[in-house]
Formats: C-alpha cells, sequence, structure tokens
C-alpha cells in the first residue's frame, strides 16, 4: 500500500516537472509533450500537450495586445445575444441597427416627428415621385384633350381624383421630406419646414386651392384652372433628377435619356395637336381647316388623330390634306414650324449623342471581337474550332466581370474627407460588421471604424482558380468575401520526431507514424464570411490553401495597420481583451486553422470583451 502510494507521488512530480518543462521551452523544443508520452503514458501526455498548447497561444499573442484590459467597459448592443448563448446563431444583415428598444411614452414631439422624417434618396420618396411623374404625364395629356370634347368616362375621372387627392397629400408631405445642402442631409424638422417653406410651398398651396375650386366652379373658369395645373409640368426636372439618382447602369441611364427625349416630343406633338384643333375652332370662322375637313360630323377619335398627323408633320419632312384657312391658322403654322425646326435639331442631336455613348460602352469588346474575327480568318480557323471559341466567349460575357474599385474612380479624390469617409462606410461596413468583434467596434467606436476604412482596408480582385494564399506562408493580412466564391483546403503535418531521450525501441516506433500529410475535404467561403482572422490578434502563418472557384472580390485587413489604429484609440482595452481570449481560444484547440473560431463563440468573445 504505501509502496503504491510513493509511486503515484512519484509519477505526480515528474508530471509536474513535464508540464513545467512544456510551458518553459515550448517553441525552443516542441518535442517536451511526445517525451511526456513515453514517459508518463496517454492519459499524462494529455495533460502536458495542453499545457503546451496553451503556453504556445499566450507567447504567440502579438506585443500590442500585451497591455492592462483596465478602462471603462463600453455598453453592449449586438441584438440577438442570449439567443446566442444558448448556441442558436441567428444573424443576419441588419446587424448594424442597433437593438435599443425606445419608449413611445417618453417621446417628445420634436422626438417624435424626427422619427417620421423620410430621406429623399429613400424608397418610400422614390415610389412617391413616380407616382407625381405619372400623374403629371396623365395631366399633360387628358387637360389639353378638352378641347375636343370627348365623351366622359369613369376611367378618366377616377384619374382626375386619384391626382387631386395626391397633390393634396403632396403639399403636408413637403414638411417631413428632408433635403440635401450640398452633401449634408438635413432631416431636423424645423429646418426642413423653413427650407420647404421658403421654395415649393406656397406654389404647391396655390395650385391645390386652385384643384379644389375648379370641382366647384363654372365651367368656363374650370377650364382655365385646369390649364393652371400644367404649370406643375416645372417639378419635372426636379423629380426626374431625384429618379435617375437611383439608376446605377450606364447603359439604363443613356436609355432611360431616349426615352425622356422620345416621350417628350410626343407630348409636345400631343398638345400642339390639341392647339391646333383650338385655332381651327375659335370663334367658329367661316373658313377654317375644320369646317373644311367636316370634323364637325366626324368622331372623336377621328378628329383628335386628324390634329396629331398635322402636327407630326411639321415636325417631319412630311405633307398631308389639312393646311392654313385663314390668317390666325397660318401665324399658328408658321410659329410651330419654327419651334419644331429647334426641337427636331436637337432631339435628334440629342438621340445621336446617345447612341455614341451606348456604343463606347462595348467599344473595348467590339474591336477584340473584330481583331478575333481577323485572326480567325487569316489563319483559316475551322468553323468546328471556330464555334468552340465563339461559345465560350459568349458564355464567358454572362458572367460578372471585375468589380470597380475605390482607386479606380478618380473622381473620389476630389471628395472632402468627411464625405468620402461616409462613402467608404456605407461600401465597405456592411461588410465587415457581418464579424462581431467589427459590429461592436462600429457601435461604440465608430471613429476608429472610420479610421481602419481609410487606412487598412483593400479591395482584392481574384480570378477563377487563383490562389490566395498557401499552406506555411505567413499571414498579413484578414480577407472578408464580398462577393463570389472561395474554396479552402486544410493541409497539416503532423510530427511525431524521435527523441535522444527515448530508447531505441520506443524511438522506432514513433518514426513509424513521424511525417504524415493530413489533407481535408475543401470548405466552401462565399459572401459575408471571413477568413484568417488570427493573425489580427497572434503570430500566424497559414495551415491551407484558399483558391477562387470563380471570380471573387475580397476586402482584406492589414494587420499591422489595425493593431497600430487601435492601439493608439480608445478601443485598445476591449481589443486586447478579445486578443487575450482569442488567444487562449486558439491554445485550446491543437486544429486551428485560417477559418478560426464558430460564430458562436465569436460572438461570446466579442460580448464578454466590449461589457
Amino acid at each position: 500500500m504505501r509502496r503504491n502510494s510513493v509511486l503515484n507521488m512519484t509519477r505526480k512530480k515528474v508530471l509536474q516537472k513535464a508540464i513545467a518543462m512544456s510551458f518553459a521551452v515550448l517553441v525552443e523544443e516542441p518535442r517536451i509533450p511526445q517525451l511526456a508520452s513515453a514517459m508518463l503514458g496517454k492519459e499524462s501526455a494529455g495533460l502536458a500537450r495542453q499545457a503546451a498548447w496553451q503556453a504556445n497561444g499566450l507567447k504567440a499573442l502579438l506585443p500590442q495586445w500585451m497591455c492592462p484590459t483596465s478602462g471603462k467597459k463600453q455598453q453592449c448592443s449586438f441584438p440577438g445575444f442570449n439567443a446566442y448563448r444558448s448556441c442558436t446563431p441567428i444573424f443576419s444583415n441588419r446587424l448594424r441597427r442597433s437593438n435599443t428598444n425606445v419608449d413611445s411614452e417618453g417621446l417628445s414631439p420634436k422626438k417624435l416627428l424626427g422619427t417620421i422624417m423620410m430621406d429623399p434618396s429613400s424608397r418610400r420618396c422614390l415610389v412617391w415621385n413616380i407616382l407625381g411623374v405619372c400623374l403629371l404625364g396623365i395631366d399633360t395629356i387628358l387637360i389639353p384633350l378638352q378641347v375636343f370634347n370627348p365623351p366622359k368616362h369613369w376611367f378618366t375621372e377616377y384619374l382626375g381624383k386619384l391626382a387631386l387627392v395626391f397633390w393634396t397629400l403632396d403639399v403636408p408631405a413637403g414638411f417631413i421630406t428632408g433635403f440635401r445642402h450640398g452633401e449634408i442631409l438635413q432631416m431636423e424638422p424645423m429646418k426642413v419646414a423653413h427650407h420647404y417653406m421658403r421654395t415649393w410651398f406656397f406654389f404647391n398651396i396655390t395650385l391645390v386651392t386652385l384643384d379644389w375650386i375648379s370641382i366647384i366652379g363654372i365651367s368656363n373658369v374650370k377650364n382655365v384652372y385646369r390649364i393652371v395645373r400644367l404649370l406643375r409640368l416645372v417639378k419635372v426636372p426636379r423629380l426626374s433628377r431625384d429618379i435617375m439618382e437611383h439608376v446605377t447602369s450606364e447603359s439604363c441611364r443613356i436609355i432611360a435619356d431616349m426615352a425622356q427625349l422620345i416621350l417628350s416630343v410626343l407630348l409636345c406633338n400631343h398638345i400642339t395637336a390639341c392647339l391646333w384643333y383650338y385655332v381651327g375652332t375659335y370663334r367658329s370662322w367661316e373658313d377654317s381647316w375644320v369646317t373644311a375637313s367636316d370634323l364637325a360630323s366626324k368622331s372623336f377619335a377621328y378628329s383628335y388623330s386628324t390634329s396629331l398627323h398635322w402636327s407630326l408633320t411639321q415636325l417631319t419632312p412630311a405633307s398631308m390634306e389639312v393646311y392654313p384657312r385663314n390668317a390666325l391658322e397660318r401665324s399658328c403654322t408658321v410659329v410651330v414650324v419654327c419651334v419644331d425646326m429647334v426641337i427636331f435639331g436637337s432631339v435628334v442631336s440629342s438621340i445621336t449623342a446617345c447612341m455614341t455613348r451606348l456604343r463606347n460602352l462595348n467599344k473595348a469588346r467590339n474591336d477584340m471581337y473584330s481583331t478575333l474575327r481577323r485572326y480567325m480568318f487569316e489563319h483559316k480557323i475551322s468553323m468546328s474550332v471556330s464555334s468552340a471559341v465563339w461559345g465560350y466567349l459568349h458564355s464567358e460575357e454572362k458572367k460578372p466581370g471585375r468589380r470597380l474599385h475605390e482607386t479606380d474612380v478618380s473622381a473620389l479624390s476630389i471628395l472632402p474627407k468627411s464625405l468620402r469617409s461616409d462613402l467608404q462606410h456605407a461600401v465597405f461596413g456592411p461588410v465587415l460588421c457581418h464579424h462581431p468583434f467589427f459590429h461592436h467596434l462600429e457601435a461604440n467606436h465608430s471613429r476608429a471604424m472610420r479610421l481602419l476604412y481609410q487606412q487598412t482596408l483593400s479591395e482584392v480582385s481574384v480570378l477563377g482558380g487563383q490562389e490566395v494564399f498557401g499552406t506555411g506562408e505567413r499571414s498579413d493580412r484578414m480577407f472578408f468575401c464580398a462577393g463570389g466564391q472561395l474554396s479552402y483546403t486544410k493541409k497539416g503535418l503532423s510530427d511525431m520526431n524521435t527523441m535522444s531521450q527515448i530508447s531505441e525501441s520506443r524511438s522506432r516506433t514513433l518514426s513509424e507514424s513521424s511525417s504524415t500529410n493530413l489533407e481535408t475535404p475543401s470548405i466552401t467561403i462565399g459572401d459575408g464570411q471571413w477568413i484568417c482572422e488570427p493573425v489580427l490578434w497572434i503570430d500566424w502563418k497559414h495551415q491551407g490553401l484558399l483558391t477562387a472557384c470563380r471570380h471573387s472580390e475580397l476586402v482584406s485587413i492589414r494587420a499591422v495597420e489595425f493593431c497600430n489604429i487601435l492601439k493608439a484609440g480608445k478601443a485598445v482595452p476591449a481589443a486586447s481583451r478579445y486578443a487575450t481570449r482569442y488567444a487562449q481560444f486558439v491554445a485550446s484547440r491543437m486544429d486551428f486553422d485560417d477559418l478560426g473560431a464558430a460564430f458562436v463563440e465569436l460572438v461570446e468573445m466579442a460580448v464578454h470583451s466590449f461589457t
């Protein structure tokens, strides 16, 4: 009994010495855990190996994060944290939104009004502007058409009531719609109201008042009021500009410009046709084109189509049987011809310019195809090979090309620093804030995040099949996938070397299992995911191979600049706590790789570091 207790105490002392040796000289002599395995057995070697990895993790922690973690702790604002604590990963793109609950009873009238203010670039304003432009177009068609005394129809009456309600609601809507003064978006209710009163309020309220008066007014006055409603056409350029700001494709913008030109010409011809018919019926001329054509006995459709035909002949080199019959009609014809001459020339030149811009967008591709056709013709390529080449090129056209980077847009260099920072925040914020640490950093230290956008981020385009990094390379940056798809394959090396302190027979057993290459199945990395986070916190080398499955866009964070920025700011206590926890987590995992910790574990680290 006593002999067994002595042996147990001896084994414990030897185990303690092995653990101490592992802590002390792991980096210089990584074979100490194997020595413990040989001397003490499998169970004791596991404890020694875990202690060795912990020592390695603490030693690998970057020196920037080896600082006191004292300081004022920040408020946690990560949505759904309780769900994450129960290992239920509920994560979405809305992490940047605060999870603060507002007590509606404690809101002041000013704050309550601020909650209903609309951004002029929001989707609600976009829909409102589109509806306004459509109603203006309908008014432009229906109001001049009244000179023909068209038959009443329930649909036109419904459109008239809809327009009246819309423009009535548009008056108070101006008080809750913000405006831009240069690059500054102004959403303060009092300033928005003051700006609206100085610009469009009196114009809008006057026209709306006339609209309501026209409902109960006499017929002659009613027609005058309807014509006054066309003054709202002065708002079309502003509404069109606000709508076009949402069109990002250059091809779509060019097509939209041409559509506007064509619609403008058609509307001008429509108004000219109505004016021509009104001149023919003015004061009931005995000799007029309306009397000569006997339109009084014709239908509304025939009368309007005849007037529109005459209007189009004045714009184009064409003719018809209708011509002026009196001095007023002759004078009207001269004015219309002069105006149409200017309109025709400007419209034709504008459409030509739009077509030239549209061709220039595809000029490089067309030149490339022209050169390829010439090459195939001169070398007498067979039709089978030629068809295969063209098939491949046409299929590649459908794939997304390289995304424009910030360095490719020279106009961004003239922006003010604050506006450029807002732009970088809009571009990179949704990508980085998928990560729990950067979400908390944005919520508590927005200035540090803006500096990261400016000084540490770079955009990388990777072609399909191209290698991003390889196994064993020293890592210097973390990557976020902003588009595309990548494949990560882990390749490790299991070292169980022979040791001179062990007997020859035991060392022969160990050498049989040494230098075994291990390769794990590839893991797909898609939009919103990241890789190589350890480089931000510890000394790290890549543990696998990362390649692009197809064309991909990456956002990289340079580790050195990242550490310097956070070290110099107020976020250093939270960053140091997070780095320490991350290093301890790495030390507890012997198979840790570039993929980093699981998402739930990252949430735990971030929440405990910022709280």
